[in-house]
């Protein structure tokens, strides 16, 4: 009896994947940027929570020091104030964003 292999795989034949397989690499870069997506906002909120206690922190200094505190020393911890407050806004608008992409990617996950 005469054993038969499988004809051996060259250059000349190129493989034909699954269809499974060509989704697979796709799948994975979306969990990747999924994952990625995650990691930033939880920077992001840890971050923004920091500043909002830093904002807190610097509101009750100008409440505890009150008229004691000279006009100008006042005005830069408002000017501080602000500036946080900014940076908060800028954390939340990027959390906004990373959200908006994380939907796209579900939306496009949940679409093959």
């Amino acid at each position: 009896m005469e054993e038969r292999s499988a004809p051996e795989t060259t250059n000349d034949t190129p493989e034909k994947p699954p269809a499974e397989k060509s989704t697979q690499p796709q799948e994975q870069e979306i969990d990747s940027k999924l994952k990625e997506i995650a990691r930033k906002k939880a920077q992001l909120r840890t971050e923004g929570e920091k500043l909002i206690a830093d904002k807190k922190k610097l509101e009750e200094d100008i409440k505890k020091k009150g008229r004691v505190l000279a006009i100008r020393e006042k005005r830069e911890l408002e000017k501080k104030a602000a500036e946080i407050e900014e940076k908060i806004n800028k954390v939340n608008e990027e959390i906004k964003s990373a959200d908006g992409e994380e939907e796209l990617l579900l939306k496009e996950a949940g679409g093959r």
